[in-house]
């Protein structure tokens, strides 16, 4: 006679679906949508693709918010991550600048997409990572060590870190860091590669987590190839976890099992 299962193993089953839906790919949806917002001080729409996910109600799953490159659109950023996102069940949000490259008149446009997602899809807040391509790059340095409070970890390609934004950033008050994943390749001849060497020191010396990764041939471009093993990394960072090392602590250790 088969043993009925106990309410506790019961319990840790629904757990590991809840907490480990990646273990197999969900049913997912692309989207298209305008977001109302504002651009220096005028209301405007920004255009947004998303890949949802079709997940049992009170199921987090973790969201990439991605930048496109100058003269580029979302649409093309999201051909770059909808596979890994796919594959990863990671929410993927790719917004349209307003001008031809990302200014900081869109970081507003970016805090209310980030507030809209929140609000409207099932996102995990403490696993939301940031990246973009080229102008997109560049966004990702600047708002991101801005918005350290949402983005668990951020992954900037052929982008250019603002020493002035750094700077200010470094000795504002309650500042704290971000892991950066840099990406540049070597032989980008629009970004110079030392913008990406200069980004890695200045954070690095800044006490942020970097890793920096330089691809030998690699113009200015995203390497698809790379994204699998890149995202995996994202996926190990989250809030919780840069709190502990921002305030010099350690994680509490749990009596849960990890799946």
């Amino acid at each position: 006679m088969t043993k009925p299962a106990s309410l506790i193993q019961v319990v840790v089953l629904a757990l590991c679906f809840a907490a480990n839906v990646s273990a197999e790919e969900l049913t997912s949806t692309v989207v298209s949508f305008e977001l109302d917002t504002t651009y220096d001080g005028a209301d405007r729409k920004a255009n947004v693709k998303v890949l949802e996910f079709d997940v049992p109600e009170g199921t987090k799953l973790p969201m990439m918010i991605s930048l496109h490159g100058a003269f580029l659109n979302e649409r093309i950023e999201f051909g770059y991550f909808e596979e890994v996102c796919k594959a990863k069940n990671i929410i993927l949000c790719c917004p349209k600048s307003r001008a031809i490259a990302w200014t900081p008149k869109d970081h507003q446009m970016l805090d209310d997409l980030y507030e809209y997602m929140v609000a409207n899809y099932p996102v995990d807040t403490d696993r939301v990572y940031l990246s973009g391509l080229s102008s997109g790059g560049n966004c990702t340095f600047d708002y991101g060590i801005q918005r350290a409070d949402r983005f668990a970890a951020a992954i900037p390609f052929a982008g250019y870190l603002t020493p002035s934004v750094a700077e200010a950033e470094f000795a504002r008050e309650g500042h704290t860091t971000i892991p950066f994943y840099i990406v540049h390749g070597d032989a980008d001849f629009i970004v110079n590669v030392q913008s990406g060497r200069d980004a890695n020191r200045i954070l690095t010396d800044a006490g942020y987590e970097v890793v920096y990764e330089e691809i030998p041939n690699l113009n200015h471009a995203v390497p698809i190839y790379r994204l699998p093993d890149i995202l995996d990394w994202a996926l190990e960072h989250s809030l919780s976890g840069n709190a502990d090392t921002n305030s010099g602590g350690e994680a509490e250790e749990s009596d849960e099992e990890d799946f």
